[in-house]
């Protein structure tokens, strides 16, 4: 495959989320000093309404300031690839506000 080319679907790998297990030992560097590691985690909403969130780094947490959250997201997000697939097979809920059986097909997400 090229690399001006997009790879179809089957070719992206699936990705599992795992669930936030935020450590205590918070990065908070001292003046001209640098950290720098894996991101191993990103919870937008951490810390309540008006907080830009909290990103993990080798299971560190780091708390976001806005326009590290918008150069996070866009250094993750645009230029990527993601691709969608809706599956066939079929799955059910109940609507709680109006009691009624709402059926669906499920899709699964994958990136490059």
């Amino acid at each position: 495959m090229s690399t001006n080319e997009t790879p179809s679907f089957d070719e992206l790998d699936p990705v599992e989320s795992t669930p936030e297990t935020s450590g205590s030992d918070w990065i908070n560097p001292e003046t001209g000093e640098k950290f720098v590691g894996e991101i191993t985690g990103f919870n937008p909403g951490a810390g309540g309404e008006g907080n830009a969130g909290v990103v993990e780094i080798e299971g560190r947490p780091y708390s976001l300031n806005w326009s590290q959250r918008d150069d996070l997201i866009a250094s993750l997000v645009v230029g990527s690839t993601m691709g969608i697939h809706k599956l066939d097979e079929e799955e059910s809920f109940t609507d709680d506000d109006t009691g009624e059986e709402v059926v669906y097909n499920p899709t699964e997400v994958r990136f490059a």
